[in-house]
């Protein structure tokens, strides 16, 4: 058997929680000792596990084929976003304008000049 020695894995600071005791149905980290609590034999080690590379003999077919990934490739929701985030963008740039184009005409704001002297009549 060859491989790499690594050190068993712990929980970091914003890290996903496991159940303290009972059965895993997945592995997040390689925690060895919590991995231990579900084996029927005995570990050499709780400090490092091995990272197998090569292996004689084979290990028979017997073994879970690993779980695939596939990615879900659909638009889901980001269309609706997009379209969400381009009419704020339009809000942003019609605002934009209208305030420019007051402020052109000689208005000092959105709403007017309150400070703007009356007209005589």
């Amino acid at each position: 058997m060859t491989g790499i020695v690594l050190p068993s894995e712990t929980r970091g600071f914003l890290g996903q929680k496991e159940p303290k005791s009972g059965q895993l149905s997945s592995i997040v980290r390689v925690d060895v000792p919590r991995i231990r609590q579900q084996l029927p034999y005995g570990l050499v080690s709780d400090q490092v596990y091995v990272l197998l590379a090569t292996q004689r003999p084979a290990q028979p077919e017997s073994l879970p084929a690993p779980e695939s990934y596939i990615p879900d490739l659909s638009n889901g929701p980001h269309f609706s976003y997009a379209i969400q985030w381009f009419f704020f963008a339009s809000i942003a740039v019609g605002a934009y304008l209208v305030i420019a184009w007051r402020t052109a005409r000689g208005k000092q704001g959105v709403l007017g000049s309150a400070s703007r002297p009356p007209r005589p009549a």
